[in-house]
């Protein structure tokens, strides 16, 4: 190997996504002390979803363990919240109406609106004069998921890699105006990954996160394409030449990396809330992407992870941290026999497959392999039997597994897709929680942070003692 590859990345961390208010404070402590055994450097917490709750705690382990923290913000979700923005230029959908009636994680600009752009610059120098505390070295400002880009009739012209960037701009230059001691960065990703922006746009943007979002968990970047890796990110209209999400991120991540040398970095989707703790035992594929990462002069990784559900994946992690700094190891890994019947992708494994195969889940433990029995009968076609069962597992492990994520993703599911269950008998106030399009957004709105947790975990108790048949 190239000895000057053979260093530690820059960057190894976690990605905390919007899981924050999820934890109990004794959680949270816990998941800050494992990065700092893992010799982590690097953590983002999201400004919108519970920072100000737990800011403390985390300035506390993080000074202590000299881990530097990138506040994310939602730039349109906060921006447009403090600078009072009315709804009529947010994104509109094919009928002209806003997707959004007030400030949400999913809520985007018009493109094409001027006065979107002054109403996000206002509250962007609200947020970094009076939100963002002195202790924090650098600011991520990001959009949603990409679903709900405007429609409206100009924008609706526009890649929305090329609508969006000059709103990356319009922060990045705020950002060295009102508080030059801070970093930028801002992200590749859903329905951004095209090459469309010119390298020399990011030049005020002082570093890139590249989300590889969508690529399966058992298939590694660049690999050849499978059936299970069709799914190529939403709202992109630069796939034609594509058939699988794998070969799609290893032509744009390759790309990315020349144009902006020195300033990518990874964001991977390991504990991706829709897999609900399930540990897909793909750590051969991971290995593979870190060499690819390094092949191409990446700057680091970081993991979406969280205390609850961690324990799945403890000995995961473990393996990726020594590989993020020892190069040769990740060169010479070699799956041991309980990872390899995983690596047959005709089988699956959890709901987020369509159900366990029972070659995969004989060779579980048995805890674990109660857990995805239980999830699985919970979240396809569930009955109210089966979903009250997952909701008395839950709750009887919720140091293990994320209590409020599954359980109101269990009810949403049925709603959204199998349309088993019954759920009107419940709390105006569960009904309201299944209204959001995000738990997150419910949970950041309730006026005491410190109680959101028992809040949500009572509701879902509501959902599990009135939920009935159809």
């Amino acid at each position: 190997m190239n000895k000057t590859m053979n260093h530690p990345f820059e960057i190894r961390g976690f990605n905390m996504c919007e899981s924050l208010l999820r934890h109990t404070p004794e959680q949270l402590a816990r998941f800050l002390d494992r990065m700092a055994e893992l010799n982590f450097n690097s953590i983002i917490v999201q400004y919108d979803y519970g920072f100000r709750h737990y800011q403390e705690l985390i300035r506390e382990k993080c000074q202590k363990y000299n881990i530097d923290v990138t506040l994310m913000v939602f730039g349109p979700r906060t921006f447009f919240s403090l600078s009072n923005c009315p709804a009529e230029y947010f994104a509109l959908d094919d009928d002209g109406k806003p997707y959004c009636a007030e400030p949400e994680c999913e809520t985007w600009p018009c493109f094409c609106s001027n006065e979107s752009m002054e109403y996000f610059k206002r509250g962007a120098e609200i947020f970094l004069k009076e939100r963002v505390p002195s202790w924090i070295k650098r600011v991520h400002m990001r959009s949603g998921d990409g679903c709900m880009t405007c429609r409206c009739e100009k924008c609706r012209e526009l890649m929305p890699s090329i609508g969006w960037h000059p709103y990356i701009k319009a922060f990045a230059k705020v950002l060295k105006q009102v508080r030059p001691d801070l970093e930028s960065e801002s992200d590749i990703y859903i329905g951004r990954y095209d090459t469309s922006v010119a390298p020399e746009e990011y030049a005020d943007v002082d570093c890139v996160m590249y989300d590889t979002f969508g690529h399966h968990p058992r298939i590694a970047i660049g690999d050849n394409p499978h059936p299970k890796s069709n799914w190529i990110p939403v709202n992109v209209r630069d796939v034609d030449e594509f058939n699988c999400n794998s070969l799609y991120h290893f032509d744009r991540l390759s790309k990315w990396a020349a144009r902006l040398p020195g300033k990518i970095y990874i964001h991977d989707n390991t504990m991706m809330q829709g897999l609900i703790g399930n540990f897909h035992r793909n750590t051969a594929a991971m290995m593979k992407d870190l060499r690819l990462y390094r092949k191409l002069g990446l700057r680091g990784v970081l993991f979406e992870a969280y205390e609850p559900g961690y324990k799945y994946f403890e000995q995961h992690f473990e393996t990726l941290a020594r590989a993020m700094e020892d190069a040769d190891f990740a060169e010479k890994y070699q799956p041991d026999e309980s990872e390899i019947p995983f690596h047959d992708l005709e089988l699956n494994f959890s709901h987020t497959d369509g159900g366990t195969s029972p070659e995969l889940l004989k060779l579980l433990p048995e805890k674990e392999r109660e857990y995805i029995e239980t999830c699985d009968k919970g979240m396809i076609e569930p009955t109210p039997e089966s979903f009250r069962a997952l909701i008395d597992y839950l709750l009887a492990h919720q140091d293990d597994v994320d209590i409020c994520y599954i359980g109101c993703l269990a009810a949403k599911r049925d709603i959204r897709i199998s349309r088993n269950l019954d759920f009107s008998r419940t709390s105006p106030e569960t009904q309201k929680m299944l209204s959001f399009r995000k738990l997150w957004d419910y949970m950041e709105q309730l006026p005491d942070h410190s109680k959101a947790r028992t809040q949500v975990i009572g509701l879902i108790k509501d959902l599990r003692d009135n939920v009935r048949a159809k």
